[in-house]
């Protein structure tokens, strides 16, 4: 997976309540060929469906997000909330929705 950033559409963002709000972003750190990884990118772009939030894959290995390395080298994939880390190792959708909602991002309404 290589670094990408998938934005927000103004629909998503209406359903936040406001348009001057941003979404808080979900950042998953990764790496090139990281079978771990796959399932949780799965998973959040699945809720993504969803939950209104920004999102972010991380390459750790790449040359610009190169800090992240030592951090995380042996521990992907890494999922965070707005900087404050969720997971470790793994991720499940359950999970993942509770600590969407614990931090009062509601789902979108149908």
């Amino acid at each position: 997976m290589r670094p990408s950033i998938i934005a927000l559409t103004s629909a998503a963002r209406a359903r936040t309540g406001s348009s001057t709000t941003t979404p808080p972003l979900v950042r998953l750190f990764t790496r090139v060929g990281c079978s771990l990884c796959h399932p949780v990118h799965f998973i959040i772009t699945k809720t993504q469906t969803r939950y209104p939030f920004r999102y972010e894959s991380v390459d750790i290995d790449h040359p610009s997000h190169g800090h992240y390395h030592p951090l995380y080298t042996n521990d992907i994939p890494v999922v965070t909330i707005n900087a404050a880390e969720i997971a470790r190792h793994g991720l499940d959708e359950k999970t993942f929705i509770q600590e969407l909602e614990k931090r009062g991002i509601k789902p979108n309404s149908k």
